[in-house]
């Protein structure tokens, strides 16, 4: 392989590994935002099962802090 084509493979790589940082984060948002919308929810609508809701934002969140921990050091 010549140099022109490692470099143009590492910056793919990089540009790659940027986004899937950008947009973990962008999704880290999303997930707290979720999660703040769900709490609210929960106290204003009377309902049995509000704790299911709770446990599947919190599962979101846990989730996503993972995705943003991997996308970091894939980076």
């Amino acid at each position: 392989m010549n140099l022109d084509a490692l470099l143009t493979a590492d910056i793919q790589s990089l540009l790659l590994k940027g986004f899937m940082v950008v947009f973990s984060i962008i999704y880290l948002v999303y997930a707290i935002i979720v999660l703040k919308q769900t709490r609210v929810m929960v106290g204003t609508v009377e309902d049995v099962n509000g704790g299911i809701f709770l446990l599947i934002s919190f599962i979101q969140l846990i989730v996503t802090f993972v995705l943003v921990f991997i996308a970091f050091v894939l980076m």
